[in-house]
């Protein structure tokens, strides 16, 4: 799971190199259905972001229970976490976004 605080945090990375890289992989993506595209293949292709839980920046198996990080943030930091992610995908071209496990909402 990419997220600006797990850059900073293990790779030493700022916020705008984190976003950078959220950036990067979508352009990647990008580039793979363009090529596909280009040499015909049939099938309907996207980029979709995926935004994945806090609890799995946390690496406390928090995303796969009750969401135990609630009792430490309100639904408004949680939302305010996920949205530099989520402009980045969307800035970086994805066509749509999947939300997933956050068992906190």
């Amino acid at each position: 799971q990419a997220t600006i605080d797990g850059f900073r945090e293990h790779m030493g990375l700022d916020r705008e190199r984190a976003l950078e890289l959220i950036k990067l992989g979508v352009k990647i993506a990008r580039d793979a259905v363009d090529l596909e595209k280009a040499k015909g293949n049939p099938n309907p292709l996207a980029v979709w972001g995926v935004i994945g839980p806090y609890g799995a920046y946390l690496h406390d198996g928090s995303e796969y229970q009750t969401g135990s990080y609630v009792d430490r943030m309100t639904t408004s930091e949680l939302a305010e976490w996920h949205r530099p992610r989520v402009e980045a995908l969307i800035e970086g071209g994805s066509d749509d976004l999947i939300f997933g496990t956050i068992p906190a909402l």
